[in-house]
């Protein structure tokens, strides 16, 4: 009997052996497989690149001068239409795990949320043993990719960005993250239609800047009397477009290296085109009634493309003395007075709803970290400037600002000021006492110093931004044979003598 079932045992480990072996060999096929596909795809796309050098030989050489002129156009009206939304293409193509795992760790450096409530860190980072001992051993897989965190993160850029490892409870990071899902799944997911719009308007835009003989030979409506009004400012709108393409190619380029580029930006870019084309129209009445050279007008149309606000003020200005109104349109907290925050990272602002600095030190860092891509270092710096900027006036023209008298002792952003008071309150009274007066007019008043301090410790999202500023996670680390991460003890030695 013990026979039969040893024999029993060994046909069973044989046949596991030849299951095993027939996994490896089919493994290596899938890999030799997957390699040829490859070097196909590489050598088809050489191919096409040389054809295309080819033809453009051919085109430049064999045609001639007015035929030339017109496969011009038709390149140009066919790249620049296709370069923005091809671009998101290459960014979708392009989307991994790293973008995911950043926007991870930044959770657990603003300490937005208990650890339970977290999604999984990377097991390779500092805040796995905390994620790992604080969370149940026998959480299921389904609950882990159920975080609201993750979801999020899904919404904004896709299920493929997520690896299938975060989402289960066990520590294990071998799995695919799913980068060979078809094109037209990750497409889906990211809602491709504001591309094809956004393409279609650009095609139109370019059509008419640079005007192929074919379409400008193109009569429609031959047989439908019209009549003429509006009357279009044609090279108005041809340099608005321009203007306005400019900052909108420029504006995707910097996303696609920030990681940024998603749908959002091409409705930006329709609304944009739509925008800077009625406020063309509207005040193209205005320099017709001042009198102004039509050159001046194009090159403010192109203007108006990079900065459409400037198009309403000059509107509010020449209908001041028609229409009066007792409230002010000017902002009284700009975002342009933050240090390092340009027109484009205050375009991008705009599109997130964040106006002033009002908006800003009330947003949800979550979301303002999830969708705008940028640095959360440099966000983080906006919001601190901003929550100081919100309480120190600007002071009369002429006089030295309040915050020109921070600026001056080396305080620029709120958690400047509450670090000098923390430090001078317990190591150096001899600066701390004078520093408490220095923006008080009468010393007999109490302390704006004081006074700001104690509004500033109200604040929830000022308390993430000292969090992060803290570096908790810089922490040394060893590492023990278990593979869990632990802090070194720190020794104190004191003196008893």
């Amino acid at each position: 009997m013990s026979l039969d079932s040893g024999t029993a045992k060994n046909r069973c480990f044989a046949i596991d052996d030849h299951r095993g072996s027939d996994d490896t060999d089919q493994v290596d096929r899938l890999t030799k497989r997957q390699r040829w596909a490859r070097s196909l795809s590489r050598t088809f796309r050489l191919l096409v690149l040389l054809l295309v050098v080819a033809l453009t030989i051919v085109s430049t050489t064999l045609l001639d001068r007015g035929d030339q002129i017109f496969l011009l156009k038709i390149f140009l009206v066919l790249f620049l239409s296709v370069l923005p939304g091809w671009l998101f293409l290459q960014f979708i193509s392009v989307k991994g795990t790293g973008l995911y795992d950043e926007y991870v760790l930044n959770l657990y450096r603003l300490r937005i949320d208990d650890t339970t409530n977290l999604p999984k860190p990377p097991p390779s980072s500092t805040y796995w043993s905390e994620w790992d001992e604080v969370v149940p051993k026998d959480l299921v897989d389904d609950a882990v990719a159920r975080n609201i965190y993750l979801k999020k993160f899904e919404a904004a850029y896709g299920r493929g960005t997520v690896p299938e490892s975060r989402r289960r409870r066990r520590r294990d990071d071998n799995q695919r993250i799913g980068r060979d899902r078809k094109l037209s799944e990750r497409i889906g997911a990211d809602a491709f239609s504001p591309i094809i719009l956004a393409t279609a308007l650009f095609t139109v835009g370019w059509t008419i800047v640079v005007q192929p003989e074919l379409a400008r030979d193109l009569n429609i409506f031959v047989t439908l009397p019209l009549s003429g009004l509006p009357e279009l400012p044609q090279e108005a709108l041809r340099f608005g477009f321009l203007g306005a393409y400019a900052f909108i190619l420029q504006n995707m380029v910097r996303r696609y290296f920030q990681m940024d580029l998603r749908n959002h930006a091409y409705v930006s870019a329709i609304a944009r085109v739509i925008l800077v084309a009625a406020l063309i129209v509207a005040i193209h009445p205005i320099w017709a009634w001042t009198g102004a050279a039509e050159e001046v007008e194009l090159a403010f149309a192109f203007f108006l493309g990079f900065f459409p606000e400037m198009g309403f003020r000059l509107l509010r200005h020449q209908l001041s003395s028609f229409v009066r109104s007792d409230e002010t349109m000017d902002e009284r907290y700009p975002l342009r007075d933050l240090d390092g925050l340009n027109v484009w990272c205050q375009a991008r602002l705009m599109e997130e709803g964040i106006e002033d600095m009002q908006n800003l030190t009330t947003a949800n860092l979550v979301d303002l970290m999830l969708y705008t891509r940028m640095p959360v270092g440099r966000i983080a710096d906006w919001i601190d400037q901003a929550f100081l900027y919100l309480r120190v006036g600007g002071g009369v023209e002429g006089v030295e600002t309040d915050r020109a008298k921070l600026r001056r002792l080396g305080i620029r952003t709120a958690t400047d000021l509450i670090d000098a008071c923390e430090a001078g309150r317990r190591h150096d009274r001899d600066f701390y006492d004078p520093f408490l007066r220095v923006l008080n007019a009468d010393p007999s008043e109490p302390s704006a110093i004081e006074g700001l301090r104690r509004a500033l410790e109200g604040e929830v999202n000022l308390w993430h931004i000292r969090e992060w500023k803290k570096h908790k996670w810089l922490k040394p680390r060893r590492m023990p044979s278990n593979g869990r991460a632990k802090a070194e003890p720190v020794t104190v030695s004191v003196d008893v003598s």
